[in-house]
């Protein structure tokens, strides 16, 4: 979901089909997203950046990067913030990613990556018609509402042969996502008469 990405810093996005991508995880064999994350820039690189537009909508942005002989760095701060035009759907998200490189010999590289992401969006509610003709943007309550607080650690080894690489990666995912309630529409067929019913529930996952 991008909700979990710092969409931001995403450098490509590879789509891979079949067996192959079994070798990103078990649960991967008929197919896997492969998000590339921007790398250090040969030239240094630093920007802030920011707007505001209507129903207090404003993002901000600050990056910057570099690639030394022995050292590099990339880092990407951003955060966005909007009320949005209808009542009791506000959004708000930050996001982080910092990526480390040392290289210790010329054959071999040692990285680290940490990745931030808190989110908090409301999903407005119903409104009658009457209502939606004299203000469409109101809303009596909030449908729903989804959290997520998420930091991901990896430390990558990465030796390179005349014509292959080594790779090792160690990766550590804390993640708290909550979405309350969570809606589902189900069907009752016993006992008789068959019936359409909607259900709330709390939706929470706390995965490490």
């Amino acid at each position: 979901q991008l909700c979990e990405i710092n969409v931001r810093n995403i450098k490509r996005i590879e789509v891979i089909k079949g067996p192959a991508s079994a070798m990103y995880s078990s649960n991967a064999i008929g197919g896997i997203d492969n998000i590339i994350t921007n790398d250090p820039t040969p030239e240094p690189q630093f920007d802030i950046w920011g707007e505001y537009v209507e129903y207090e909508q404003y993002r901000t942005r600050i990056l910057g990067s570099k690639a030394g002989e022995k050292f590099s760095f990339n880092f990407d701060v951003n955060y966005a913030n909007a009320r949005n035009w209808r009542d009791n759907s506000s959004y708000e998200k930050g996001a982080g990613s910092l990526k480390l490189q040392y290289a210790p010999t010329d054959v071999s590289l040692l990285g680290f990556n940490l990745d931030y992401i808190t989110f908090d969006h409301d999903l407005a509610g119903s409104l009658e018609k009457a209502d939606f003709d004299t203000d469409w943007q109101h809303s009596y309550h909030t449908f729903a509402n989804s959290t997520l607080d998420k930091i991901t650690p990896t430390l990558i080894y990465n030796h390179y042969f005349d014509s292959s690489e080594f790779k090792a990666v160690f990766a550590v995912r804390d993640m708290d996502h909550e979405v309350i309630p969570n809606y589902g529409i189900y069907y009752k067929s016993w006992p008789p008469p068959p019936t359409n019913y909607y259900v709330g529930r709390l939706n929470q996952i706390d995965v490490l």
